[in-house]
């Protein structure tokens, strides 16, 4: 399960505050003095929800702006994500339709090169990771106002990937509400550097509230793999194989493992920009895992950041 994508260069801002409504005072109650303590409800975090299935997603046409909790809900027999974009400001739904059609031409003689040129266009902007059949993952994310589409880039048994199939979605961010919700409570953080994942908590099994910052100079993303039945070592021997050169065909001889590789789902984020914080839900059971960052690198001839030293393998007992 090779996931394919973008190297953009973008910058999404998210600054989260803490922000209280006042309460007004029942019927017949004592309107408080300047010296007592006026009383107070904090806000809510709004939850989105996303669909997916072969080969759509489905979304609410509006969505508030600022912190917003996408729980997303893999209704398909494929696995599925939803990788985020932030169209620039005046770029409409059509002309990204457009350029994006252009590069999927040209990926058989560009590469993945091809989607290089989206840079101009849109930003990437998080997203719930890769979720299995009859499974739900949720991020928590502040979004600025604007057009947002949702693409998924992982590939089906025949090695299409979904998105050139028809799994585009969009979406528009309205401003947000006049009081904002605090960040929720996170019990472990990790940092996204360049190239590693910086203070790795020891994770336990059951849920973690995880907050994600990406301290680095390019986008990165995190993504949680569940080892079945193959090494930290072996996946990483494959993921870092480099493919071939674009309209050539694979060497010949079998590929390391017949059909998907070896390994699920189990959480994380898609790739977001330097300076942002995202939160993600992890629920971890015994077993094997590793956290993976596919993102290519342009000042790195495009190598994977896996390949750079984003690839970290750790056991719950």
């Amino acid at each position: 399960m090779k996931t394919s994508v973008l190297a953009l260069v973008i910058v999404v801002v998210g600054v989260i505050g803490v922000a209280l409504f006042l309460v007004l005072p029942r019927q017949g109650a004592t309107i408080p003095t300047e010296e007592a303590k006026i009383p107070t409800e904090a806000a809510t975090i709004p939850t989105i929800n996303i669909g997916a299935t072969e080969y759509s997603f489905t979304i609410p046409e509006t969505v508030p702006g600022g912190l917003v909790k996408l729980n997303f809900v893999n209704n398909g027999q494929e696995d599925h994500h939803a990788q985020m974009l932030r169209l620039n400001g005046g770029v409409t739904f059509e002309q990204f339709q457009r350029t994006f059609e252009e590069a999927m031409q040209a990926v058989p003689v560009e590469g993945d090169a091809a989607f290089f040129r989206i840079e101009e266009i849109a930003a990437l902007a998080g997203g719930p990771p890769p979720t299995s059949p009859g499974n739900a993952n949720e991020v928590i994310q502040n979004l600025e106002p604007g057009n947002y589409v949702l693409l998924c880039f992982l590939e089906d048994p025949e090695g299409i990937p979904h998105m050139a199939k028809g799994m585009i979605g969009q979406f528009i961010v309205t401003p947000g509400p006049a009081v904002m919700p605090s960040p929720p409570g996170a019990q472990a953080t990790v940092e996204l550097g360049d190239f590693a994942f910086v203070n790795v908590p020891d994770f336990a099994a059951g849920k973690t509230i995880l907050q994600v910052t990406n301290s680095g100079s390019q986008p990165h993303e995190m993504i949680v793999l569940r080892l079945k039945g193959i090494s930290a070592d072996q996946l990483f021997e494959i993921l870092s194989a480099p493919p071939p050169p674009p309209g050539e065909a694979p060497p010949p001889g079998p590929p390391p493992f017949e059909g998907p590789l070896p390994v699920e789902s189990a959480g994380g984020i898609q790739a977001f920009m330097p300076g942002e914080t995202a939160w993600t839900t992890l629920d971890l059971s015994q077993g094997e895992y590793v956290i993976v960052c596919f993102i290519s690198s342009p000042l790195h001839d495009n190598a994977p950041h896996l390949t750079l030293g984003m690839f970290h393998a750790f056991t719950i007992n």
